[in-house]
């Protein structure tokens, strides 16, 4: 090989040593395959680090010591500056354009078959020392645009782009990765939990101030020829694993906050929409939420123990924590008397003599109290109990909660909502129109609340209510509240009757009872089409109870209005008095150990008989039936007609027909 040929590419080959090739400034050294360059002084050296083979594979290999000069090495800088002659608006320029040709003699031979055929950029940075580093960028892209006084228009920037065309005959078999977030980090390395954190893939544009005219952050658009039979077409997928979350943190798998300033026109805001176009499937889904495998947190119930008995809310959570039991005196052991004020929990006992046994009977036998907590001797039942001041009962926390959707604000739903489980909501309000139209006698209805209700084998103490419209109605102390016309109802059914004119119904019902036997041959031993019932709490009065109540506070508006209307003929019963007429809030009060009461005017028509207890008229006190004189009277007036008379006079005096 000449000289001025090895010199000309400033390197030795293996048939070469130093003295071949020369320079002005002496004879360079250097070993076999190493580059030369020109030093500082002009002389032809050696460059320390670089290599190539007899291929001509040129590799590179510098330590770099730094000595703390505050300085940024470049191990390789390239630097071009473009000054343009004139204007060129075709013209561009890479700064480093890297080819790899594969098989390009299409020689037709396999080549990395196994795993990676090629890397166009192998960026690797590795550290096995003990020395402490700061942050590791394996390609970091910046650039500059104006010197924000001079315009110009620029056409954007793109700094990360994957381009790539895969011809006809091509048969993927493996993975095809856009780009990718994949550390491994080992068990027993270490993260500042209070300054680090993650972001795999952020957009973190600073842009205040700047218009766009659009503005995407995360664009998914593929095209798609189709997806084989049982894969699937994922557009985002959350699916971590994480091990524990500690303390208040939280897991948030699609967050959506913004801050808008200001808005003008008539635009709109959507955190998610959903809007698919020709969709041919069996089966879509704006939105699938399947909250079956969730296990939350079944929560405390709270609790105390007090000397020999042990107290627990039967239901957990923090509300538990509000009950107090309290102990006081001046009771009877034996009849424990057990009252309440909302939470509290009072039970009146004979101090030092009732035992934990008699405390826990009279518990046990107040409803508020036993349908709200248990209480178990945990003590010796036989040990007496004694006076204690207001004890709260502690610990209770609220179970977690396994909800698919939660809302705060208005929602709408334009089509039909179909629920498979049960349903809370705080208030409804359902208005639907509904038109009347002819269905052969068939009841309509325009709302459904339907339950249905099956038993099957033995079942004690199975008191279902099949729509349960309770108002739970609380009274702070001390309030005075006041009604003007329905008073405070558990539930209202105000049927409101509009009729044109002309227009007639022969029947409206504000509220209807209706039992439907549906065959079979089991035995109900008693239906009731309608029962009221009110529980006592044992503390609170109640001045009047009306099992049921008819008013007519605006007039009468029926032409014939009875009050009770019973047909077709069937017996009616009553255990207790039945008083008619007198004024209502005065002089309306039953007469106690009589069965019937008439005040004013009365009318009997048809027979009335078996009148077997005690009876009065006219206001004198009831007399049980009077003895008679003599049955058969003689043929002329003697001392007999005098007896019969006299007995029949004190008769009609006794039941008061006679002053």
């Amino acid at each position: 090989m000449a000289l001025d040929l090895v010199c000309s590419r400033i390197g030795y080959n293996a048939g070469q040593n130093g003295s071949e090739c020369g320079g002005a400034g002496g004879t360079p050294t250097g070993g076999a395959f190493r580059v030369a360059g020109y030093d500082t002084n002009g002389e032809l050296d050696e460059v320390p680090g670089f290599t190539f083979t007899a291929a001509g594979y040129l590799s590179d290999l510098i330590t770099v010591e730094p000595d703390n000069d505050n300085g940024s090495i470049q191990a390789h800088s390239f630097t071009v500056n473009v000054e343009p002659l004139q204007a060129s608006p075709n013209d561009s320029i890479n700064l480093m354009n890297l080819s790899i040709n594969l098989d390009n003699a299409s020689g037709g031979f396999g080549y990395g078959t196994n795993g990676t055929a090629a890397r166009v950029i192998n960026a690797f940075v590795n550290h096995d020392g003990t020395a402490d580093v700061g942050e590791i960028q394996l390609v970091a892209t910046n650039f500059e645009l104006g010197n924000g006084t001079d315009p110009f228009d620029s056409k954007g920037f793109a700094l990360m782009m994957g381009f790539g065309q895969i011809a006809a005959g091509v048969n993927i078999t493996n993975s095809c990765q856009g780009y990718g977030f994949q550390p491994t980090f080992n068990a027993s390395a270490t993260v500042d939990q209070a300054n680090s954190y993650v972001q795999a893939f952020y957009d973190a544009t600073s842009a205040t101030g700047t218009t766009f005219g659009s503005y995407t952050s995360v664009n998914l658009g593929p095209q798609l020829g189709g997806i084989a039979n049982n894969r699937n077409y994922v557009g985002i997928n959350l699916n971590p694993t994480i091990s524990e979350l500690n303390g208040n943190a939280n897991f948030t798998g699609l967050g959506v906050y913004t801050t808008i300033n200001s808005t003008s026109g008539t635009g709109s805001w959507n955190g998610v929409q959903i809007n698919p176009q020709n969709v041919d499937t069996r089966n879509a889904y704006g939105v699938w939420v399947s909250m079956d495998n969730a296990t939350v947190y079944a929560g405390v119930q709270a609790s105390v123990t007090i000397q020999d008995l042990f107290f627990e809310a039967i239901e957990p959570g923090e509300g538990g924590n509000s009950f107090t039991i309290t102990y006081t005196g001046g009771g009877t052991a034996g009849s424990e008397v057990v009252t309440n004020s909302g939470a509290d929990i009072s039970v009146q006992i004979q101090s030092g003599v009732s035992t934990a046994t008699q405390v826990k009977a009279a518990l046990d036998a107040y409803i508020t109290f036993a349908s709200n907590a248990t209480v178990t001797i945990t003590g010796t039942g036989s040990n007496p109990q004694t006076t204690q001041g207001p004890t709260s009962l502690a610990g209770g926390e609220d179970p977690g909660q396994n909800k698919a959707g939660y809302f705060d604000g208005d929602v709408e739903i334009t089509g039909d909502l179909t629920f498979g489980g049960d349903l809370s909501i705080q208030r409804l309000n359902a208005v639907g129109p509904f038109t009347l139209s002819n269905v052969g006698g068939q009841p309509q209805t325009c709302h459904f609340l339907i339950s249905s209700i099956t038993g099957t084998g033995t079942v004690a103490n199975a008191d279902t209510l099949g729509v349960n419209t309770a108002a739970l109605i609380n009274l702070d102390a001390g309030a005075t509240i006041t009604t003007a016309f329905t008073g405070v109802a558990a539930l209202g059914l105000p049927a409101v009757l509009t009729m044109g004119a002309g227009s007639t119904i022969d029947s409206v019902s504000g509220a209807l009872f209706a039992l439907s036997l549906g065959g079979g041959s089991g035995t109900a031993d008693t239906v009731s089409l309608c029962k009221s019932l009110a529980i006592p709490d044992g503390t609170s009065t109640v001045n009047r109870l009306y099992g049921y109540e008819f008013a007519l506070p605006f007039g009468d508006p029926g032409t014939d209005t009875w009050g009770l209307y019973i047909s077709p003929d069937s017996p009616s019963w009553l255990k207790g008095s039945l008083r008619l007429g007198g004024t209502a809030g005065s002089d309306d009060t039953p007469d106690t150990g009589f069965k019937f009461h008439v005040e004013g005017d009365s009318k009997l028509e048809g027979d009335l008989a078996h009148l077997t207890g005690d009876v009065g008229f006219f206001g004198t006190t009831p007399v049980s039936q009077q003895t008679g004189g003599a049955a058969t009277a003689g043929g002329a007036y003697t001392a007999t007609e005098q007896a019969m008379l006299q007995a029949a006079y004190d008769a009609l005096r006794a039941y008061g027909l006679l002053s």
